[in-house]
């Protein structure tokens, strides 16, 4: 483009106009073509209302972005929240663990002396029932005992007295008992 303006000079047209020169030099240039292209771009953003689609999505991802480091922080506080109810959980089950065996300790002592009473109760009630069973078992002894002697005694004095001494014995008897009146 220069060229052309310096063939121009050196042919030696003295009437060149150089503003002429200058706007075929511009129309020639693409810097004219890119500031209609701007202008054009602008005029369209603006008509297509881009620059305000722009600016809300713009807002739309610094909110979506707060959000998300908000949620991140309260994610790591939840994170920081449950690493300490873990470790407050295994020191709960060591106390869990320690009351369970404090009370199966007690438990198994109420049981055995429990079981201790029991077994001296069932003692001593079967003792009483070997003693009752006993002056039972003794008494019906005694008594048959008694019977049999009773009965053997009898039969032996029907066998060795006859009837005459019978009325002897009695007669001695009732002497005795008179005399036993004075």
């Amino acid at each position: 483009m220069l060229d052309n303006l310096y063939i121009v000079f050196a042919q030696g047209e003295v009437g060149i106009d150089p503003l002429g020169e200058s706007l075929e030099v511009l129309y020639h240039s693409n810097l004219i073509n890119f500031i209609l292209m701007l202008v054009f771009l602008v005029w369209l953003a603006r008509k297509t209302q881009i620059f305000s689609a722009l600016s809300r999505k713009r807002n739309t991802i610094i909110e979506q972005i707060r959000i998300s480091e908000s949620e991140e922080v309260n994610a790591e506080n939840e994170l920081a929240d449950t690493k300490r109810q873990v470790a407050r959980s295994d020191e709960e089950v060591h106390k869990i663990v320690e009351e369970a065996k404090e009370i199966a300790d007690s438990l198994a002592k109420r049981i055995h002396k429990e079981a201790d009473i029991e077994a001296n109760e069932v003692h001593n009630k079967a003792k009483r029932i070997i003693k009752a069973e006993y002056a039972m078992a003794s008494n019906e002894v005694m008594q048959d005992v008694s019977k049999a002697a009773f009965y053997i005694a009898e039969e032996h004095i029907k066998q060795a007295i006859d009837e005459r001494l019978h009325k002897k014995y009695i007669n001695e008897f009732i002497d005795d008992l008179d005399n036993l009146k004075v």
